[in-house]
């Protein structure tokens, strides 16, 4: 339930040197008569008495001039009936932690750095600016900001798109290369997207169904003749041998 009432109390000075909140005394509604507190069924004036707020857990502060006193309390009145009929907007949950840009600086911050402790060396330039490209990419696509907001179908449509792209011509004699090539890329971008979001204890793969997975065919290995394998056991040093 909002919080709507605002309380006046008046903490004044007991015998024994405790300080101790009481309600204060009211001349007429809606105005104080300074600095005199109701203790028990008595009224009494307490010069060292300081006025103060009370709206749910909060208390505020508000010294000794009855003015200030009232003009504060109105105000926070005002404040909580406004707050009461205009609540602020749930924040989702998955609109929460970190977005997936600043994510990606913390996570390609520390992959650029050597870690001498455990002696993992830092990333190369290269590799750092493939990776970023690749993040970047993939928010650009899905258009969300937060990591905790990106689905499944995010991932796919942004596997599709890469596939698309290439506009590849299965009637093109190098179809089956070029084929396996854009494959290749799309799993090296789902193999970057899984170990970032990985890091941030989202497993992507739990996201997508076992043939939503880009896999790809390894290449071919072209073997060697019995003529170039004799050649270079001729061609080799005895170390190499």
């Amino acid at each position: 339930m909002a919080i709507r009432t605002v309380t006046v109390k008046i903490r004044i000075k007991t015998p024994e040197g405790k300080r101790v909140y009481a309600n204060p005394v009211w001349e007429t509604k809606g105005r104080l008569k300074p600095l005199w507190a109701r203790v028990g069924t008595k009224a009494e004036l307490h010069p060292e008495g300081v006025y103060c707020l009370r709206y749910g857990d909060k208390w505020e502060f508000c010294g000794q001039h009855i003015d200030v006193v009232t003009a504060t309390k109105l105000r926070r009145e005002q404040e909580l009936e406004d707050a009461a009929n205009n609540p602020a907007p749930i924040t989702s949950i998955n609109q929460s932690g970190p977005t997936i840009l600043e994510a990606m600086e913390k996570y390609l911050a520390k992959k650029a750095t050597m870690d001498f402790i455990i002696g993992k060396e830092a990333l190369a330039p290269k590799t750092i600016c493939g990776m970023r490209g690749q993040i970047e990419a993939f928010q650009r696509a899905c258009g969300k900001t937060y990591m905790k907001e990106v689905t499944g179908q995010d991932l796919v449509a942004y596997f599709s798109k890469h596939r698309v792209q290439a506009n590849l011509n299965p009637a093109a004699p190098d179809y089956t290369e070029k084929l396996r090539k854009r494959n290749v890329t799309v799993k090296n971008h789902y193999a970057t997207l899984r170990t970032f979001f990985k890091k941030h204890k989202i497993n992507i793969a739990d996201m997508l169904e076992e043939e939503q997975i880009p896999h790809c065919k390894g290449r071919t290995p072209e073997a060697y003749t019995e003529e170039e394998i004799l050649k270079m056991w001729a061609a080799a040093r005895p170390e190499e041998k």
